[in-house]
């Protein structure tokens, strides 16, 4: 299986999918189920994109399947695992969408496989309000927390955007996700920029002592519609993101928040030119953290 490489990834509008190498994916699974295969899985133990893995391993999904799974958990995050990915340590893993765009941008030959994971609220800059932060333009003159080259850093960046603040006018430090907590307790950082579980426990840490920034908008990318893993999948995913939209608007908030775009695991430049086009849009929008910085949820 060392030739073979796979990725599962967590969009940042959170969605996670898995991402195939360059060779013959029904060769992958045809082999017959009394002869199992054995293949290793890279996930991150600092993120619940990974934890359906670990259910599957439990239940016996994979065995099922003729798979003989062995996990590795050291991996701090999705990058550092799309990295052991590429560098064939491991046959599928669990990634974002982030580190997925930047490695096809560099020629990386691997592909989305499925999708995994759906999440509300994932990711946010959680800050302390002893610092001074009560809104987003607080951020300016702040040392701020994230994990580079992932989601949390592309988040970060999107915020600040959407707010005319520029990188040069915060102090940015490089964490671990496992760092993250010590890190803005102590006051090394006066703000995190992170996905749960760890925003979550810094959140509850903090409490009142804390404000949360969540993101104004959600963009879903799914595969091109005849050309998809699952045939109809991303075709039903469509029609629940109308859905979504409609349910939007019926409670006054603008359905423009929420997208579809379709695209292939191998439309890298694609991928920056949707997360542009979202940022744009919502930046041109009220922001809703007004209405939620209280929201407990």
């Amino acid at each position: 299986m060392s030739n073979r490489r796979f990725i599962i990834i967590f969009i940042p509008i959170l969605i996670a999918v898995i991402v195939i190498g360059v060779w013959s994916i029904r060769k992958f699974f045809r082999k017959p189920i009394d002869s199992l295969q054995k293949i290793t899985f890279a996930v991150s133990s600092h993120s619940f994109t990974g934890y359906t893995i670990f259910v599957a391993l439990e239940k016996g999904f994979f065995k099922d399947e003729g798979l003989e799974v062995t996990l590795q958990t050291k991996y701090p995050h999705g990058k550092a695992i799309l990295k052991a990915l590429i560098e064939k340590e491991a046959d599928l893993g669990v990634t974002s969408e982030t580190p997925f765009m930047h490695a096809v941008l560099n020629g990386e030959k691997i592909y989305a496989l499925a999708t995994i994971l759906s999440a509300d609220k994932h990711l946010a800059i959680v800050a302390r309000k002893d610092r001074e932060i009560s809104t987003v333009e607080d951020l300016k003159g702040k040392a701020i927390g994230v994990t580079l080259g992932t989601n949390g850093e592309y988040f970060m960046e999107t915020v600040l955007l959407l707010n005319s603040i520029s990188r040069e006018e915060i102090q940015v430090f490089n964490l671990k996700p496992g760092q993250m907590f010590d890190a803005i307790m102590k006051g090394e950082v006066d703000a995190i920029a992170t996905w749960n579980p760890q925003m979550y426990e810094i959140r509850n840490e903090l409490g009142e002592k804390g404000s949360t920034f969540y993101a104004d908008g959600v963009y879903v990318a799914g595969c091109l519609e005849g050309n998809c893993h699952y045939i109809e999948g991303n075709i039903h995913a469509r029609k629940r993101v109308e859905r979504a939209r409609k349910l939007l608007a019926q409670t006054g908030i603008e359905p423009e928040r929420l997208e579809m775009f379709n695209m292939s695991a191998a439309m890298g430049n694609r991928f920056a030119e949707v997360a542009n086009e979202m940022t744009t849009r919502i930046r041109n929008m009220e922001p809703l953290w007004e209405e939620k910085k209280n929201d407990k949820g």
